[in-house]
């Protein structure tokens, strides 16, 4: 009985896997194949592609399919390219990057695209395959297997498109904006690309010649978001110059430096940092857009005065985009437990606690010196790239650890390396026992308006030899 029994389990096993084996060849099966063929023979014996054959064979490209490499082809119909523009026909290098731009390397079947696919060309750029899409056009036939790759035939050419990173250089003397990003090009420096002159007998170094391993670069993509990367798309905004103008001007008070021009271009980055986002965004999807740096931005359909479709995204031309000054500065915490430094080391009278709280229901964590021994003694903080505007400072100190209230001070300082100081405000901090009511809210300490946009040192300071305690600081901006 249990040797039927076994039988019958193995039989139902070997049953369901053949079930299994054969749904999956039915998913993977493909019915559109040609192994005795080559994509150059697939291309070239389809009568629907004969402009495409004839294309590929003037410029060379069609040693591309004839080779042994894996590519899949999405080859436009003679209807497509009927309409291809003469002056990429006549021109061999721009001809030639068209043709490439449909061409990419691996086998891409429909099946893999169920989800947007952004697949690299030949020629550097990337296109979208979804579904039976590719970029704008429409596949007709599809998933023809040969022995070299795929086919796919598409009812629309697929036109080279410059990158919104090229339609910004492009346009520095159209827009004001476009002309203070390309300002922020510079020249960084890549040993592996420098050419070593000798090694230097003192310090064993390098010796790189001169004027060797410079990179281009822009600050803009360094910080924002590349816009030369062709492999994700972009929507970017560009506000017409009269509204750039408005907009940077707005600005400058809150950036004040010895230089106006140094608070010209600051005004006019804190402009432009926030003008794009990752993703092609539709005018009907304007609303809750949000940049990097975390700035709401405020797009408005009904302002788009150009759209301009390009390779790795969209740019929009706006008449207008008015970000709220609120939206633009956000609230800074400061952390008790990550000081920037002390005073003097007094490691050994130094805790950093973990705590509860009983009106967040949430443990915190907290610095706490004390028996330092030290007058005025303190911890303090650096922030840097600090804006002109006031600031309420608000703060939570929890004093548990002795048995009469504990005063100490919020001292604000601006700081201008490596040693200039100017006090901005001191504000009294008066922390009472953490059996009073209230003790674990927080509570407002004042305010305070730096003079330059740059650097503050905010220090926790003790009165007398007394101890310090915090939980946090939160600097609220007041516009």
């Amino acid at each position: 009985m249990r040797c039927q029994f076994k039988a019958l389990t193995i039989l139902a096993i070997f049953t369901l896997s053949l079930l299994g084996c054969r749904k999956w060849e039915d998913h993977t099966k493909i019915d559109n194949q040609d192994l005795s063929q080559d994509l150059w023979q697939a291309v070239s014996s389809n009568p629907a592609l004969s402009k495409f054959s004839q294309y590929l064979e003037s410029t060379g490209l069609d040693s591309i399919l004839k080779s042994s490499k894996t590519y899949t082809v999405w080859a436009p119909d003679d209807a497509a390219l009927a309409t291809l523009d003469p002056a990429i026909v006549s021109d061999p290098v721009r001809l030639r990057s068209f043709l490439l731009n449909h061409i990419s390397n691996q086998s891409y079947f429909t099946r893999d695209a169920q989800d947007t696919v952004r697949l690299g060309m030949l020629n550097g750029k990337y296109n979208n395959f979804l579904n039976n899409n590719f970029a704008d056009a429409t596949i007709t036939t599809a998933d023809k297997f040969v022995r070299n790759g795929v086919l796919h035939v598409i009812n629309k050419g697929i036109v080279v498109l410059p990158s919104i990173w090229d339609f910004i250089k492009s346009t520095t003397g159209t827009y004001l904006q476009n002309a203070y990003i390309n300002s922020l090009d510079f020249n960084a420096f890549d040993p592996d690309l420098a050419i070593i002159d000798s090694i230097s007998s003192t310090t064993g170094l390098p010796i790189y010649r001169p004027g060797t391993g410079l990179v281009p670069r822009n600050r803009f993509n360094d910080r924002v978001f590349n816009l030369m990367d062709e492999s994700k798309e972009y929507t970017y905004f560009i506000i017409a110059n009269a509204g750039y103008t408005l907009e940077s001007d707005s600005l400058k008070k809150y950036f004040k430096a010895p230089l106006t021009s140094t608070t010209d271009s600051l005004a006019a980055w804190n402009t432009v940092k926030d003008l794009v986002v990752e993703g092609i965004r539709q005018p009907a999807d304007f609303a809750g857009l949000v940049s990097k740096y975390g700035v709401a931005i405020p797009a408005n359909a009904a302002s788009v005065i150009a759209t301009h479709k390009l390779s790795n995204g969209v740019v929009y031309v706006l008449n207008l985009i008015d970000i709220p000054t609120a939206n633009k500065f956000g609230t800074i915490t400061v952390q008790g437990e990550f000081p920037s430094g002390f005073l003097i080391d007094r490691t050994a009278n130094t805790n950093y606690r973990v705590r509860f709280n009983p009106v967040t229901n949430k443990d915190y964590v907290d610095i706490m010196v004390t028996g330092h021994g030290v007058t005025t003694f303190y911890s303090y903080y650096r922030l840097n790239e600090i804006p002109t505007i006031k600031y309420r400072v608000y703060a939570v100190a929890v004093n548990d650890f002795q048995t009469g209230a504990l005063s100490q001070n919020v001292v604000v300082k601006s700081f201008v390396p490596p040693a200039t100081y100017t006090t901005l405000a001191t504000l009294a901090h008066a922390v009472p026992l953490h059996t009073v009511a209230g003790a674990y809210d927080e509570k407002l300490l004042g305010e305070f308006t730096p003079t330059n946009f740059g650097t503050l040192e905010i220090q926790l300071t003790g009165l007398t030899t007394g101890p310090i305690v915090l939980d946090y600081l939160r600097l609220v901006p007041v516009p």
